[in-house]
């Protein structure tokens, strides 16, 4: 195989995945990583201080949905690294009480939730099947059903997975199984029932010492050139090369977030990532001596309408107990912005847990405008990344999952691969 000189930027776990899937299919390749800070993982980062642990990125995940993370653990040897969890209960904020949602559709008949349920239900399931154009997750989901449903289930779903507004993000970007259950069944009810999916493992994991473990792994599984503290200033692309920071390489994976990338990348790559809204994220962790939470629950989410100041709370230590010290309550609090954190963090937990107490620990940590808001259009407009000497992977492609990372990578490394005519088994990860 030809030798060539391979550069990965950024060590999130994109960057990672990337240089996971090179190894695998083009072990002979040069590669030189790039990153701005002393350490890998990206927003996964996982802190034990003073004793409490604390995820202050991406911790729990369906064993369901994510079979390609799911196997790339897999393949960095940590099985035995992996717990499971039966928590299934999500809550949802109403009139200032947290209220469980049923997980049966004939439990929400009966449920806080269940207004407007049966007329939804009517409209869904008499939807005719077809390809529909793109539009708004409102629109989408109005076609479908009506505003109770979605201001009260869909809402804080939403939120829950993009911190985002519903009016303006794009169904097909967002929701692309929907758009599919759509087009193949037209009724979403039908289709979800049909496309269920059973696992012979509980529901949900995690890493023991967090999701940091499977970036520590990636990285150790590498033979490549690693310059920390390094950021990337430039990225030119030539007609038979790619210069980083003004120095030559064949192919460059492109794996920074999409907010720094404006200004960095080629003219021609700018007016995606400049039409690319982001929104700041902020998370308070907080360790408690004993709290009263929801034993079987994930946690909640507040819908838009509550006006409640947070995006939700993940019950951290009933999902995964056996990460938690004797004793010690942890949740960890989701904000938008990144003012008044602390204060904000425990007026929520006052008036909706009735926790009124010294906490242990308190950590509080801000992504500023870091999560790519996937509006109407873009998918089409991604039609714009197309490079011979770049390819980009990251949380601005499809979804903003880590198995959307996952899988983004190991499709760039292949389509790079081929392009470039590699002759190479290509087996990826299934």
């Amino acid at each position: 195989m030809e030798r060539k000189k391979i550069a990965i930027l950024g060590a999130g776990i994109s960057g990672l995945a990337t240089g996971f899937f090179l190894k695998r299919h083009a072990p002979s390749f040069d590669v030189t990583l790039f990153e701005k800070d002393a350490v890998v993982g990206g927003v996964i980062q996982s802190k034990k201080e003073d004793g409490i642990f604390f995820e202050h990125g991406p911790r729990t995940f369906s064993t369901t949905r994510t079979p390609k993370l799911l196997h790339l653990i897999q393949e960095m040897n940590l099985q035995d690294a992996l717990h499971f969890s039966h928590a299934r209960t999500r809550y949802i904020l109403k009139e200032n009480n947290v209220e469980p949602l049923p997980d049966h559709p004939l439990r929400l008949l009966l449920s806080p939730f269940r207004k407007g349920v049966l007329s939804a239900a009517y409209k869904d399931l008499n939807h005719p099947a077809g390809l529909y154009p793109d539009e708004t997750i409102e629109r989408f989901i109005l076609r479908h059903g009506n505003r109770d449903i979605l201001e009260n289930i869909i809402d804080p779903m939403v939120i829950g997975i993009f911190a985002g507004d519903y009016a303006k993000l794009s169904v097909d970007a967002c929701l692309p199984k929907w758009k599919h259950l759509e087009y193949k069944y037209g009724s979403l009810i039908k289709g979800l029932y049909k496309t269920r999916k059973k696992s012979s493992l509980p529901p949900l994991y995690t890493l023991n010492g967090g999701m940091h473990t499977l970036a520590d792994a990636l990285f150790s599984s590498l033979s490549l050139d690693a310059r920390f503290e390094t950021p990337v200033e430039t990225i030119a692309e030539r007609e038979d090369h790619v210069r980083i920071n003004n120095e030559a390489f064949d192919h460059a994976f492109v794996c920074l977030p999409s907010n720094v990338l404006t200004e960095k990348v080629p003219e021609k790559y700018r007016p995606f990532f400049a039409g690319i809204e982001h929104k700041t994220l902020s998370v308070v962790n907080v360790a408690y001596h004993y709290a009263d939470v929801p034993k079987d629950g994930f946690g909640y989410l507040a819908p838009t309408k509550e006006r409640a100041d947070i995006l939700g709370v993940v019950f951290d230590s009933s999902v995964f107990p056996q990460l938690h010290e004797k004793d010690v309550t942890r949740l960890t609090v989701m904000l938008h912005g990144s003012e008044r954190l602390e204060e904000r963090a425990f007026s929520a937990l006052k008036h909706h847990l009735k926790i009124d107490k010294t906490p242990l620990q308190v950590r509080t940590h801000t992504y500023a405008e870091y999560l790519p808001q996937l509006l109407v259009g873009h998918l089409a407009r991604r039609d714009l990344l197309q490079g011979e000497r770049l390819s980009f992977v990251g949380n601005y492609l499809h979804s903003v999952s880590v198995e959307a990372c996952v899988t983004e990578a190991e499709k760039a490394v292949i389509s790079m691969l081929r392009r470039q005519k590699v002759v190479q088994p290509l087996e990826g990860i299934h």
